[in-house]
């Protein structure tokens, strides 16, 4: 019953921020506000996993994880850091800025890769499948001037095991004209 009630919930202030974030451009002010009422956090989405605490050599098989294999095989030696039995790793590709991020299940070696781009920062929880790409206090305007031209989302999404289902999305680009 409580998973009704979240998707409730959390589908009411997607349909409402849909129509707030993108009707118009909005100021980091609004941007802030946006996010300081919007009820999605961690303890909503509790993880169902746990860790078998036994490690797993990384399975890998592309071109992408064997590039980054010697930092594959060394954070699989780790233990989990989100959603109960899974590790996220992030690392930057060709000198971007951005960077990106690889999930291992801890328990199989299973990597899942390329989920998302991150702009400016990451949150999550060993303790919940939530995932919260560039929060808001990652994006930081004032101090770089960068960031008023990008396009950078607030992306809320809960990991299904396989992949992420999106949650909530919020255009952060600020209107200063």
């Amino acid at each position: 019953m409580l998973n009704k009630k979240m998707i409730i919930i959390v589908l009411i202030l997607y349909i409402f921020v849909l129509q707030i974030a993108f009707s118009q451009n909005l100021t980091l002010e609004e941007i802030e506000l946006i996010v300081e009422n919007i009820n999605i956090n961690f303890s909503l989405f509790p993880t169902k996993n746990t860790w078998n605490n036994k490690y797993h050599d990384p399975l890998i098989n592309t071109n992408l994880k064997r590039e980054f294999q010697e930092l594959l095989f060394e954070e699989s030696k780790l233990p989990p850091n989100f959603d109960g039995k899974y590790r996220i790793v992030e690392y930057n590709f060709d000198s971007s800025v951005s960077h990106y991020f690889f999930i291992i299940d801890l328990n199989t070696g299973l990597i899942y890769d390329r989920l998302y781009r991150i702009d400016t920062g990451i949150k999550y929880s060993i303790e919940s499948s939530l995932i919260i790409i560039n929060p808001i206090e990652s994006l930081n305007f004032e101090n770089d001037p960068f960031n008023y031209f990008d396009d950078k989302k607030i992306l809320y999404a809960k990991w299904n095991g396989q992949d992420f289902d999106t949650l909530l999305i919020i255009n952060s680009f600020p209107n200063f004209w």
